[in-house]
């Protein structure tokens, strides 16, 4: 069904271009009544006023809308503001909900009470699939669609990196050139910092994306709505967390790829960056037996230590999220390949193993038997 619009000439032009935008969001078919030259049967009337040239009554088979600032004395009218759309205010409620009925598209109401909430878009998809909304939707959350996504900001990400320590190098050899061209140093080093501030800004966002992605692509699997309302911001948070870890650990693997030194024990080996001859900042230390790999662990290390965010994995477990003295510890999300149980929370170390904690995660899969404490074996510790 159509929506013919009757603008009045005083209302201001920035409204009308944010009222037709918000029209076209919302998949609805509009055009200027002026803009035709007969209209089709069946088509809805809206009418558009300014304040001041408001009429009394509603207009007779339209809507009538009073748009801009300004005092209005008209009680039958539907008052609109161009704040009230960006806000998605009470106001611009009522309007979809009077338009919902004229259109004969109810799902409209519900679309916009769910817009700010991805878990409940999908849900809304799935309960209108015929509204010309649920297509646009479905592909927003098609997995193919979001790995293509993540994988483009994967390679955003990376490009920022190698710019970053290109800079990084140009600011380093700018601070060693102190002779003979001081000003030509110092501007040099100066262009370098403001250039590599702008680069970590970048990668920063990409990384920022990457996990709103990953938390997206999580939720197609296990959708949100299935989790008890006392322990959905856990959830959240967990799957947050656990979004971060899994870009930092591909941070790590790509430095350790370049890194030139290996640190070896018995027992595990490491590749990354070091400090005092440990590990420190980001690397990948891979867990031995004999010359078997058993489990590996790639992102943040502190002083020998897996410490910050991280994934590791260990006969069949692993563990995406924050980590402290080897041990998964704080928010994140334990899958287990064997029986496909996903634990989303938080977890406390006992014995070097991670422990669910009450109350604060949501384990999926329940329907298998359950894991006692959904415990990963202890990570193998560095040998001194």
């Amino acid at each position: 069904m159509r929506l013919l619009l009757n603008w009045d000439p005083e209302i201001d032009g920035d409204f009308q271009r944010r009222f037709e935008r918000a029209l076209s969001d919302l998949a609805i078919d509009h055009d200027r009544i002026d803009a035709i030259d007969e209209p089709r049967p069946g088509a809805i009337t809206l009418a558009l006023a300014s304040p001041a040239s408001a009429p009394r009554d509603r207009p007779k088979d339209a809507i009538l809308i009073v748009g801009g600032p300004g005092e209005v004395t008209n009680s039958s009218a539907l008052r609109l503001e161009t704040k009230d759309i960006e806000e998605g205010s009470r106001r611009w409620s009522g309007v979809i909900d009077k338009l919902s009925t004229a259109l004969d598209r109810r799902a409209l109401v519900s679309y916009v009470a769910a817009s700010n909430d991805a878990d409940a878009r999908k849900a809304w998809a799935l309960a209108h699939p015929s509204d010309p909304l649920a297509t646009g939707v479905q592909a927003e959350f098609d997995p193919a669609e979001l790995r293509t996504r993540l994988a483009a900001e994967a390679q955003r990400a990376e490009i920022a990196e190698s710019k970053l320590r290109t800079h990084e190098r140009r600011l380093a050899d700018a601070l060693r050139e102190k002779s003979g061209a001081e000003d030509d140093a110092i501007g040099a080093r100066h262009s370098a910092e403001a250039e590599a501030t702008l680069l970590r800004a970048d990668l920063d966002a990409a990384h920022q994306r990457i996990a709103e992605l990953d938390a997206t692509l999580e939720a197609t699997a296990f959708a949100l709505g299935a989790v008890p309302m006392d322990r959905r911001d856990a959830v959240i948070a967990a799957r947050r967390e656990a979004g971060i870890a899994r870009s930092i650990a591909d941070r790590a693997e790509t430095l350790a790829l370049e890194a030139p030194d290996l640190l070896q024990w018995a027992g595990a080996r490491y590749r990354g960056e070091t400090r005092n001859g440990l590990p420190h900042g980001l690397g990948v230390m891979t867990y031995l037996d004999g010359r078997r790999p058993i489990g590996s662990y790639a992102g943040e290390f502190d002083g020998g230590f897996a410490a910050g965010y991280g994934a590791g994995d260990h006969l069949g477990f692993r563990w995406r999220g924050r980590w402290s003295g080897d041990c998964p510890s704080g928010a994140g999300v334990l899958d287990h390949s064997g029986d496909g149980h996903r634990y989303e929370g938080e977890v406390i170390a006992v014995d070097g193993a991670p422990r669910r904690v009450r109350g604060r995660g949501h384990l999926w899969h329940a329907q298998a038997p359950l894991l006692k404490h959904a415990e990963m074996p202890a990570q193998p510790k560095l040998l001194r």
